[in-house]
């Protein structure tokens, strides 16, 4: 059984890199000692804003509910029918030389801010094609979960 990637998260200033958590850091690499690894640094993704969770499920769902395309349907039914179409996926693992496919199911908590945006322009764009229009975020009252700017 292979190990879990290493993630760490950080800040690069003055051309140097600042780990927010050192001591972590320091113990998982003791348990890499005289092993061979490699590191890559990339941008850390934007997760998912309280914005973009208050429109999806504080105005698209409950709107979604009031239409005939979802008679007798629950909430999380509208949700789930919605994550099985633009965010699952299935990948190929080999188990004793067969290829078996495996769905993902992704979490809307654990994809980023853009991700969530194209989801959301996917759901959007299904509920026109089917004569569903939805307002615009700012057209809802989902204030509860709104972010204030100063």
């Amino acid at each position: 059984m292979s190990k879990p990637t290493i993630r760490h998260f950080g800040q690069i200033n003055n051309g140097e890199l600042q780990l927010f958590n050192l001591g972590l850091w320091g113990n998982q690499i003791r348990e890499l000692e005289g092993k061979e690894i490699y590191v890559e640094v990339r941008e850390r993704p934007k997760n998912v804003t309280t914005d973009q969770h208050a429109y999806y499920r504080g105005a698209i769902l409950p709107e979604c509910l009031q239409y005939e395309t979802f008679g007798g349907w629950e909430k999380q039914e509208v949700h789930e029918f919605f994550v099985d179409m633009f965010l699952s996926y299935t990948k190929v693992k080999i188990m004793n030389g067969i290829a078996k496919e495996i769905k993902v199911v992704p979490s809307t908590a654990d994809i980023s801010r853009k991700e969530m945006a194209e989801f959301i322009e996917k759901v959007l764009g299904w509920l026109a094609m089917e004569g569903i229009y939805i307002m615009s975020p700012e057209q809802y009252n989902v204030s509860k979960f709104k972010t204030i700017e100063e």
